[in-house]
């Protein structure tokens, strides 16, 4: 098995790989994160606290989108690209790329 690298958190980067027989990238993201909002205390934690921020609570039933598509806001879902963007930048720049979103009237595309 080959080393994987850490994060800022300590959670393990899964690699790209260019052929994958089981779980694309964003698969094996989803289900590494969404297992931590769902089992580990830091997880929980974040997940509360966006649940109690009022620009989360604003967002509730609106459409974000993904580009050619849109699809529903979840908190859980942002609680697990927040958990991400912790590990992958750091916890500063994770919370200068959230509020930026949250504070946002109009999310530009880039």
């Amino acid at each position: 098995m080959k080393n994987m690298a850490l994060g800022h958190l300590n959670i393990p980067k899964p690699e790209l790989e260019r052929f994958s027989f089981t779980h694309d990238i964003q698969t094996r993201l989803y289900l590494q994160y969404s297992g931590l909002i769902e089992s580990a205390d830091i997880g929980k934690r974040v997940l509360s606290a966006l649940e109690s921020d009022p620009r989360v609570i604003n967002l509730k039933d609106h459409m974000i989108s993904k580009g050619s598509s849109a699809s529903r806001f979840e908190p859980k879902l942002l609680a697990m690209w927040f958990l991400w963007a912790i590990n992958e930048f750091g916890r500063e720049v994770a919370e200068e790329r959230l509020n930026t979103f949250l504070d946002s009237s109009d999310i530009p595309n880039h």
